[in-house]
């Protein structure tokens, strides 16, 4: 059995919103004598978090 998985992981900044996206991909493959069958599944996890201006110094 083969397992193959990549994860991808962004951030994007706009208006005040930090947006994180992940992305996980898994694909399996089970190699037989008379079969080859692959699996692909995707996961897409998105958060959108909203971040306030505290005392931080932006200088």
């Amino acid at each position: 059995m083969i397992g193959y998985s990549q994860v991808g992981f962004r951030v994007r900044h706009s208006n005040g919103r930090t947006t994180f996206t992940i992305k996980t991909y898994i694909r399996f493959e089970y190699l037989c004598p008379y079969t080859l069958m692959s699996i692909r599944r995707e996961f897409t996890l998105t958060n959108t978090i909203t971040v306030t201006k505290s005392n931080d110094d932006d200088s």
